[in-house]
């Protein structure tokens, strides 16, 4: 595993050749906010990168800082328009012969790149933090707090994001955002596939049709109508065309048809959004075997059995999570893109409750409310406790993935919270 001392000069170069290669303006036109947002997270990353010096070892706060920008940048929507460009490996960069060491294609990208470096900073993580036993033992309280806020990252793209609304676990929704250029064609396509999906509803209303398809093509046409959470409008698509298959031999052949013809309709649409061309690029790149995704559709099962339990929990939270599961009932044959979902989604709840322990213990520490070492041993003895189970059951398929090994550093913190929350 490289030390700190030769991955430096690597990190340093690969951060300021990608600024300089994204604020060019020689690539024509792009979005120059979006170059200035990235551009931003670089600059934070070289100065964080600055700040430890030429060190032989990296202080781990400082990496985990680090490894939050990193992963915020790579998520970042924006980031689409220049992940593809080459990567420039010039040749006078005095680090060229390491980079060719650590970065052997031969045309890499600036995703590429950018994901070398997210390895260094995680192998480095992994290496300060051997000696502390993930960093659990040994931290305070308002310690771990205040690394699990570092570590765990923000909500990624997925179908489902998650908020807590006066200790109270919600759904979080957004609005569907399109490039501006997109706009009218959008809106155009939107509104002649509610047209359709109205025509194909009223069609299924007088038939004898499965009233399971009835009522994926209703919550199908809902969120289309509501122009919010295009990523799930996308799995919900798959889920329908998935079900029309299966019911097929129970349609009128020019109803099946209709509904095939929606769906695919339904696919087109949302590939005009920036986020599901994100979340689709990412599911690509993902390899989970049946394994994998039945581990992840029982703890999900799990999951939803204890949360619809909680009375902090709102019951569109498990509704959710159960429409994911159920999407890979079978692990054999569950697509790249429903399994990638259940595994983004999950992540993201998982995140969502650690970050939650990790505020409440820091407001606890800070005296910003009296009441909260209760809510601690209250809250976060049940209601976090919950998700922490989750998270331990499935490790073993996070680990197998860079940008998901915070997860195993995290866990060990939230125990430790857990163990030491007021009673």
């Amino acid at each position: 595993m490289p030390s700190y001392e030769y991955s430096r000069p690597i990190l340093l170069e690969i951060l300021m050749a990608t600024r300089s290669d994204i604020v060019r303006p020689s690539h024509g036109v792009h979005d120059v906010d979006s170059s200035i947002e990235i551009a931003h997270r670089i600059e934070t990353m070289r100065i964080l990168l600055n700040s430890i010096g030429r060190a032989k070892e990296a202080p781990p706060l400082v990496l985990d800082r680090i490894l939050y920008e990193v992963r915020l940048l790579l998520d970042l929507p924006s980031f689409a328009q220049f992940a593809k460009r080459r990567f420039p490996l010039r040749p006078s960069m005095p680090t060229r012969d390491k980079m060719a060491e650590v970065l052997p294609m031969e045309r890499p990208t600036i995703r590429d790149a950018l994901e070398l470096f997210h390895r260094l900073i995680v192998d480095l993580q992994a290496a300060a933090q051997r000696e502390l036993d993930l960093g659990a033992n040994g931290y305070s309280p308002e310690e771990a707090s205040a690394r699990l806020a570092n570590i765990v990252p923000l909500q990624k793209v997925a179908p489902v994001q998650f908020q807590i609304d006066q200790d109270r676990l919600k759904v979080e929704h957004h609005y569907s955002k399109s490039h501006p250029a997109d706009q009218n064609n959008v809106t155009a396509a939107r509104d002649a596939l509610l047209d359709q999906g109205n025509r194909i509803l009223e069609s299924l209303r007088t038939s004898n049709c499965d009233p399971r398809l009835l009522d994926a093509l209703k919550q199908l046409h809902s969120n289309l109508h509501d122009m919010q959470d295009v990523v799930r409008l996308g799995i919900q698509n798959i889920a329908c065309e998935e079900l029309r298959l299966g019911f097929e031999p129970e349609l009128p052949t020019a109803l099946a048809a209709l509904i095939k013809g929606h769906t695919t309709a339904i696919g087109l649409y949302v590939a005009q959004f920036p986020e599901w061309q994100q979340f689709a690029d990412n599911a690509a790149r993902v390899e989970l075997n049946p394994d994998d995704i039945r581990q992840l559709r029982n703890t999900a099962y799990d999951l939803v059995a204890e949360l619809e339990e909680d009375d902090r929990v709102d019951i569109e939270v498990p509704a959710s999570i159960k429409f994911l599961a159920d999407a890979v009932k079978d692990p054999a044959h569950a697509s790249k893109r429903t399994s990638f979902a259940l595994l983004r989604s999950l992540e993201n709840l998982i995140a969502k409750i650690f970050r939650y322990a990790a505020d409440l213990v820091s407001e606890t520490a800070g005296e910003i409310k009296k009441t909260v070492s209760k809510t601690v041993a209250g809250v976060v003895g049940r209601f976090v406790g919950i998700v922490l189970a989750g998270a331990m059951a499935v490790l073993p398929v996070y680990g197998k993935f860079a940008d998901t090994a915070w997860m195993k550093s995290a866990a060990p913190l939230v125990q430790s919270l857990l163990s030491n929350s007021p009673k």
